[in-house]
């Protein structure tokens, strides 16, 4: 991977039609977020159905990223939200 590929990784696109995709299985430790003010755990088909949201119309990994922080995951989470992010890289080639 070169340079090149490094600073435009992260600008690539993924697709709610993409993240459907992804086996269940994959989303199967819980996170805890925050959407609309309320707090909960959320795991396997919740968790896709989110980032579904989020990936509406095409958007950044990073993007992603940033609305997974504002929801919560981050401090303690962030080994949780890297995991995520991978997934969808991993699954979006």
């Amino acid at each position: 991977m070169g340079i090149f590929d490094l600073i435009f990784a992260t600008s690539k696109k993924i697709y709610a039609s993409k993240i459907k995709e992804i086996p269940l299985s994959q989303f199967n430790r819980e996170v805890r977020l925050t959407i609309d003010g309320e707090s909960g755990v959320y795991k396997e088909e919740k968790l896709r159905n989110i980032l579904v949201g989020m990936a509406k119309g095409g958007v950044t990994l990073t993007k992603i990223e940033d609305n997974l922080k504002l929801m919560g995951l981050k401090n303690n989470q962030i080994e949780r939200r890297k995991e995520i992010i991978k997934i969808l890289e991993n699954n979006n080639q």
